[in-house]
């Protein structure tokens, strides 16, 4: 029905001002279409009138298929129940979730309690708190867990690769060239290429809110940006290039110069935006059209904190190389917060209410961040001057060397130097790269023979070290605890914690909420569409979240259930069963005390 939704106002699109799109003939209003030139050149993949028309017919066969299957048999996939007063809604809680090894003990009262035949069954339901009604992903409810978790994982392996890739690429960039704006121009342009095609990929996920899907999006940007950003660069360079000419501070600062100009900039001028509001708007073919235009900028909250913790997490890895990068993180951050602000309230459009996933994964990558913090501040601090250089205790001859002689820097760079035998200290090669030869915690106690470390080196890196293996005891506790109370603690306890604060307003009080009511937000219309039948409450009430001005509930304007019914007279078949296919909402009255209970 969804797919059919999206063919029909595709080829409504096509059709001139003063036609209005006929469902009962359209094969005559394929032929009144005209596709201008520009969208031929522009979307060469796009379908003609009549192939659409063609894809249409078979959407409709397929929904006379599946709702001759659905009348035969058609299971519960979830109960969603909103009630009056947030005491209700949390005694329920407290009450019907029990612990998992619990579940066998339960008494009758707690049980769901249903005929199978003869024989009377009782059942444990798992009692939960959803996300808000607009966050509910209600198409992707029926797909079984195992589905869920084999499309996350499969766009994690393809979000993989494209992080190896960029690596090369971005090797590649700073290949051979003495400047590094290459390699910052590289960082950038994939910072913001591969983010929309992350996007992409996470439309084939399936999740059951919106939260789950935003958090989804963010860890896999954060993983790429985390490690094109800062980690590949490190790991292309030399580790005697770390400091000398200045290569590796030249990136960080070009990155910075980069975050500080770049988002701004494109945020604030906002050039599809810009272009639908100015351009496309004012010349639409209809009110429907002209409204899409001037909706407003979509926005994902999941990317505003993967820029932020990209930020922090670029500061503190290079803090001790480029202290200097604490002032451009603040400055940019002030940017960052104005700038979304202004774009949240003037800008964007309103997106949907999410849950805790978000944070709570950004908590944890804020937590990454202060343990990298500590990390690299002990390597690179234990790893000074970073050239692989120890003081000799040999006694040398250096009258060898006297003059002016040709030495070769390790990466093959000649250059020409004069030695004074008077003042020459002899040096031996040691490997001071504790972090690419993976010893922990940097101590200098892993020195080689001579050692580079000056008397108060030596004391700052026992303080450093022995400080990064607290952050990493500690952090390693919190995901412990996170992983025991998240799958451990419901075996043996009831998950379910009721908060000490309770609001006394009642539901139909309160305007700006919406009950559990399925629909869905298809391309190309202004308002959502209903999966459900709504006769059984009341829309005055918002219970449904939204209201058109122009159009009733009643006459289906926006229900895709009622879509159902002309499909099948259309295609010469008949409704043989009252079984329901769709979701039933109702509205109930209890007692005398008018409390409600939306189901």
């Amino acid at each position: 029905l969804i797919d059919r939704r999206k063919f029909l106002v595709a080829l409504e699109d096509m059709l001139p001002r003063e036609k209005n799109l006929d469902e009962d003939d359209l094969e005559n209003s394929a032929k009144e279409c005209r596709v201008p030139l520009l969208k031929k050149i522009l979307c060469c993949g796009c379908s003609s009138p009549e192939r659409l028309v063609a894809k249409i017919q078979e959407k409709e066969i397929e929904i006379v298929e599946h709702v001759t299957a659905l009348r035969e048999e058609c299971s519960v996939t979830s109960v969603f129940v909103t009630f009056d007063t947030e005491q209700s809604q949390r005694t329920v809680l407290e009450e019907l979730t029990v612990a998992r090894r619990d579940e066998k003990d339960v008494i009758q009262e707690k049980l769901f309690c249903y005929k199978q035949g003869d024989e009377q069954i009782g059942r444990v339901l798992r009692i939960v708190e959803p996300d808000e009604p607009s966050s509910i992903r209600w198409e992707d409810l029926d797909d079984a867990f195992i589905k869920q978790y084999a499309l996350q994982i499969l766009t994690m392996i393809v979000t993989t690769g494209l992080i190896f890739a960029s690596g090369f690429l971005i090797a590649w960039a700073g290949a051979g060239r003495e400047s590094t704006e290459y390699t910052a121009i590289t960082i950038t342009m994939l910072s913001v290429i591969i983010p929309m095609i992350v996007g992409f990929l996470i439309t084939f996920e399936s999740h059951d809110n919106e939260t789950s899907r935003t958090a989804s999006r963010y860890l896999k940007i954060t993983v790429f940006r985390w490690l094109i950003t800062v980690i590949i660069p490190l790991v292309i360079i030399s580790f005697a290039d770390t400091l000398d000419g200045d290569d590796l501070i030249k990136s960080i600062y070009g990155l910075f110069i980069s975050e500080l100009i770049r988002r701004p900039v494109f945020q604030i001028i906002d050039i599809v935006g810009t272009l639908k509001r100015h351009i496309l708007g004012p010349r639409a073919e209809d009110q429907r059209r002209m409204d899409l235009y001037f909706s407003g900028t979509s926005y994902n909250i999941g990317e505003r904190y993967t820029e932020i913790s990209k930020i922090l997490f670029l500061t503190l890895f290079y803090s001790i190389l480029f202290p200097m990068g604490f002032f451009f993180a603040s400055a940019i951050f002030t940017v960052y917060y104005w700038m979304d602000k202004f774009c949240i309230l003037r800008s964007w459009k309103q997106g949907p209410k999410l849950g805790v996933a978000v944070s709570t994964t950004s908590a944890f990558f804020f937590k990454l961040c202060l343990l990298t913090y500590a990390v690299m501040a002990s390597y690179f601090y234990s790893q000074f001057p970073a050239d692989n250089a120890c003081l000799s205790n040999k006694e040398e001859d250096f009258t060898a060397y006297t003059g002016f002689v040709t030495l070769t820097h390790p990466n093959d760079k000649p250059f020409n130097t004069q030695i004074d035998t008077e003042t020459v200290q002899g040096y031996q090669f040691c490997t001071q790269e504790l972090l690419r030869s993976m010893k922990f915690p940097a101590l200098p106690s892993l020195q080689n023979e001579g050692g580079w470390m000056t008397p108060n080196q030596e004391l700052y890196s026992k303080m450093f070290g022995w400080t990064s293996v607290a952050m990493l005891v500690l952090a390693g506790t919190s995901l412990l605890l996170k992983i025991f109370l998240y799958y451990v603690y419901p075996i043996f306890y009831s998950p379910y914690q009721r908060p000490t604060y309770e609001n006394n307003e009642k539901f139909e009080e309160v305007q700006e909420i919406a009950a559990y009511v399925p629909q869905v937000v298809i391309p190309g219309f202004k308002f959502p569409f209903l999966l459900c039948d709504t006769k059984g409450i009341d829309h005055d009430m918002n219970h449904i979240g939204w209201n058109d001005p122009e159009t009733s509930f009643s006459n289906g304007a926006h229900n895709l259930s009622f879509d159902v019914s002309s499909i099948i007279k259309r295609q010469g078949g008949n409704i043989t069963s009252d079984s329901p296919i769709f979701s039933i909402v109702k509205s109930y009255k209890e007692r005398e005390d008018g409390r409600t209970i939306i189901i």
